[in-house]
């Protein structure tokens, strides 16, 4: 492998570290939340008319609908709906993963009551789709345009960061924002892995680069024998990473994750080896008027041991949003 491509996979993972340096980027953050999904997957994309708590083994007072190719929808807690939730998983996730499934059991152990939607942000629901920034805003926001009144953004990993660029295009419609171990600043590390350069340029130069590296690339794959399949796949991967940063890069991430107007709450594991807590900290120090962050001692990118504590602050978090946005009017 030459050299460059070989700096390009490594996508800056000293700075990642943990599970990371396993894989190359676009499969980093998969990982984890397929481990998430994996158990609700199949049943996501299976239409089913009826909500049926059963089917989904929720507690009682959850019930949830499988949408098939539309996402889940959830009814969370016995009381009259406060407001509704908007469940954006990451990549290589799922809406209803087993991260949202128990989210859901959660707020309503904790008194809340909501409807939730968690639409699937990869075209037609489909696993195959190729997943970037830009295909998953536009699923996002047809999704959030269909339901009344404001929202509440609940985004986990790459789901997170999404949310936080909705909050950013839509700030009469989103009052408030969670994010599940968000991915911010990835933007960083895959610039310092390709590049060697700690500082992150302007989008301009950032597009330029890719371009150069992704024909190299292309051009590479093209005069690959085919015999050298291992080969190829290691070059596909890193188009598709490539391709992926390239889409990120135009919504010049510095701009995106700072200065925000939408108040902002945030969950990180400590041992988080996919997206590193340094970078919830910066983010949070950049927003400290908007963002509070909860560091979780011990826990990983999945968040499996604090759901229960994640629950009952999400839910006092989206009744206060919600309830600041009927004293300001908000339709």
């Amino acid at each position: 492998m030459r050299p460059a491509l070989t700096t390009a996979l490594a996508l800056g993972l000293s700075l990642l570290g943990g599970e990371a340096q396993a894989s190359v980027l676009g499969r980093l953050f998969g990982r984890a939340e397929r481990r998430e999904s994996s158990t609700s997957t199949e049943r996501s994309v299976r239409a089913a008319p009826a909500l049926r708590a059963d089917e989904s083994q929720l507690g009682s007072s959850v019930e949830r609908q499988d949408l098939g190719a539309a996402g889940v929808r959830y009814r969370i807690g016995t009381g009259a709906p406060r407001g509704t939730l908007v469940f954006l998983h990451g990549w290589g996730g799922a809406p209803g993963g087993e991260l949202f499934d128990r989210l859901a059991e959660g707020i309503a152990t904790s008194g809340g009551s909501f409807t939730a939607v968690a639409p699937w942000l990869r075209a037609r629901g489909d696993p195959a789709a190729p997943h970037t920034m830009s295909g998953q805003l536009a699923l996002a926001r047809a999704a959030i345009a269909a339901l009344p009144g404001p929202v509440v953004l609940v985004g986990h990993s790459f789901g997170g960061k999404a949310a936080l660029a909705l909050a950013k295009e839509l700030p009469s419609k989103v009052v408030g924002v969670v994010g599940l171990a968000p991915s911010v600043n990835m933007a960083h590390a895959y610039w310092k892995g390709l590049t060697g350069e700690r500082g992150l340029p302007s989008p301009a130069r950032m597009l330029e680069t890719y371009a150069v590296e992704e024909h190299k690339l292309e051009a590479e794959l093209a005069a690959l024998p085919e015999t050298d399949s291992e080969r190829a796949h290691e070059i596909r991967s890193a188009l598709a990473d490539l391709r992926f940063q390239k889409d990120l890069a135009r919504y010049d991430e510095p701009a995106l994750e700072s200065h925000l107007a939408t108040p902002t709450l945030v969950f990180h594991g400590t041992e988080d080896g996919a997206v590193s807590i340094h970078y919830a900290r910066r983010f949070a120090e950049t927003n400290a008027d908007r963002v509070r962050l909860v560091e979780l001692p011990g826990e990983g990118h999945g968040l499996a041991d604090a759901v229960g504590a994640i629950a009952s602050e999400v839910t006092a978090f989206a009744d206060a949003r919600f309830a600041s946005s009927v004293s300001r009017g908000q339709p």
